[in-house]
């Protein structure tokens, strides 16, 4: 299975203060089967207008992993 990480977020804060907006802030992960052009299924979670934190984004904010292979494990006792 593949598998890559996404993340954004569009607000405004100060660095260094403990006040920032955020418009919106979305992280998405995508999985697809195997390597190649197979098809990707996207699950995200979005956080809408978020008031006070330190995390606020600076204008934008953008991050993506390559797509990462992951190796089923099956535990036994």
């Amino acid at each position: 299975m593949e598998v890559r990480i996404t993340i954004s977020g569009i607000g405004a804060g100060l660095p260094k203060m403990p006040v920032g907006v955020n418009l919106i802030s979305g992280c998405y992960i995508e999985t697809k089967p195997n390597k190649g052009g197979a098809a990707a299924r996207k699950y995200g979670i979005i956080d809408s207008l978020s008031i006070g934190g330190e995390s606020s984004t600076l204008i934008f904010g953008y991050a993506q992993t390559e797509w990462m292979t992951v190796k089923k494990r099956i535990f036994t006792q």
